[in-house]
């Protein structure tokens, strides 16, 4: 079951703001997790399979909207869908 309180999303929406998208990969299960719950961290897993798609996908879609550029817009594969 994710872990989708607003503590946690709070929490990583920080991490990645200031340490950058690969902080999901370089930092530890108790890193990830709010100060509160770092230390049930042998109790959650991080998820592999879907943030860095949907994390680079809106990210192109926000430098195109905050640009207002038009012309090719951003995919997602067939199976992100």
């Amino acid at each position: 079951e994710p872990l989708l309180d607003s503590e946690s999303i709070e929490h990583v929406a920080s991490v990645v703001a200031e340490r950058g998208a690969d902080a999901w990969w370089e930092l530890s299960t108790a890193e990830l997790l709010p100060p509160s719950r770092a230390h049930q961290a042998d109790q959650w897993a991080r998820g592999t399979d879907t943030l860095d798609v949907w994390f680079d996908s809106g990210c192109s879609w926000a430098a195109m909207k905050a640009r207002r550029q038009q012309g090719p817009c951003p995919i997602s594969a067939g199976d992100a869908a």
